[in-house]
């Protein structure tokens, strides 16, 4: 079967893309791989954790941690620059990276906010260059112009 514009348009990666965090207090840059809200990796922790979710809903700090969890399995792949108090890198452990969304509400929802934003994982497959002109002449219903 051959894709369709459709396919690409809907389907999330598990890839991620490389985005700027911010700056750590050596003046390192700091980059998390942050793969799409909604890719296969992430609906598949949220199917692991939706019962806890379910459970979870009238407490807001387990349902904090799940989240931080679901996050951790499914959107952030790697970091690069975070560093402890001491100035050791902080390998991106799953464990690490739940704490770090545990004790930094922040963090999460800036990694939540670039998950979910489109344009950080739409490439431009229709440049505009390549449109043909010709083909847009006519009005909306089809008819052509006079």
């Amino acid at each position: 079967m051959v894709k369709s514009t459709f396919d690409y348009l809907f389907t999330s990666t598990e890839e991620g893309k490389e985005i700027f965090m911010g700056v750590n207090k050596n003046g390192t840059d700091v980059y998390f791989t942050i793969a799409e809200n909604g890719n296969p990796a992430h609906e598949k922790a949220q199917r692991k954790y939706a019962k806890q979710m379910e459970n979870a809903r009238k407490h807001p700090k387990k349902e904090h941690w799940l989240m931080s969890k679901i996050m951790a399995e499914g959107i952030v792949t790697n970091w690069r620059g975070v560093i402890d108090d001491d100035g050791n890198e902080i390998p991106c452990t799953m464990e690490n990276k739940v704490d770090a969304f545990n004790h930094h509400k922040k963090l999460f929802y800036a990694v939540l906010k670039e998950s979910s934003n489109e344009e950080n994982y739409r490439e431009d497959d229709f440049p505009d260059d390549d449109i043909d002109d010709d083909v847009y002449e006519g009005d909306i219903d089809g008819t052509e112009k006079n």
